[in-house]
């Protein structure tokens, strides 16, 4: 049921272009964090890669020792709506999210994104993290945490979706990551892992990623110790 729940909600939305140099009208915009202009098809689809030995950093780390703040050293914006800090950690009210804009129309080669939150025990599905919004744009990737499960979506440019879920520790904290590198969909909750294919890029939404919320689902209710999201693959995964 969950499987269907989640295919009805997250139908198929038309790809939109990606931030462009120039804007059009006199003006230039940034394209989302690791990619380039292409000036042959007029969109950032230039990807930087990582070099043999180079290596892999996140491009957002939220430990929230310092309230919302990027502590990557890459200063990306975050637009906090409602979560309070206190202690290192982020309390979710189940009416907050955070929002990361630096995300929006991003074409991910690899994306990979971790969660640390403690678990409590509730009888409704709540958003982890999404890269849709609440009007427009329909999410094509999604963490969602229910009763006893996290579950994992990703909807790709080939418009397939595919769905798992991995049972969660209840009433202590979890260590979540979600991975998808253009050939599968991989997850993990704690020691358990699971890995179904998922054939192209995760599809480019004009959102940016949501911490806590998830069109289609009630918000996070609780309290996250870390976020981290790369855009490569760590050496530790």
């Amino acid at each position: 049921m969950m499987v269907n729940a989640i295919q009805n909600l997250y139908l198929i939305n038309h790809p939109i272009s990606s931030s462009i140099f120039p804007d059009g009208v006199g003006g230039r915009c940034q394209c989302p964090p690791g990619t380039f202009y292409n000036p042959v098809d007029c969109k950032c689809s230039y990807h930087t890669e990582i070099s043999e030995g180079q290596e892999c950093k996140a491009e957002v780390y939220l430990p929230f020792d310092h309230g919302t703040s990027d502590m990557s050293g890459n200063g990306i914006h975050v637009e906090n709506f409602n979560v309070t800090v206190k202690n290192g950690l982020a309390f979710f009210n189940g009416n907050s999210r955070l929002v990361l804009p630096r995300f929006a129309n991003l074409e991910y080669q690899d994306l990979v994104i971790y969660v640390k939150f403690l678990d409590e025990p509730s009888h409704r599905f709540q958003a982890l993290v999404s890269n849709g919004d609440c009007c427009k744009h329909m999410a094509s990737m999604a963490l969602i945490k229910s009763k006893h499960n996290v579950h994992f979506m990703a909807k790709t440019e080939q418009k397939k979706v595919t769905t798992f879920h991995l049972p969660l520790q209840k009433r202590q904290w979890n260590e979540v990551f979600y991975i998808h590198d253009g050939t599968k969909l991989e997850g993990h909750v704690n020691e358990i892992g699971d890995e179904k294919w998922s054939y192209g890029k995760v599809t480019r939404t004009h959102t940016g990623l949501q911490i806590g919320y998830a069109r289609g689902f009630p918000n996070f209710e609780g309290v996250m110790d870390e976020v981290a999201i790369y855009l490569c693959r760590p050496k530790f995964l």
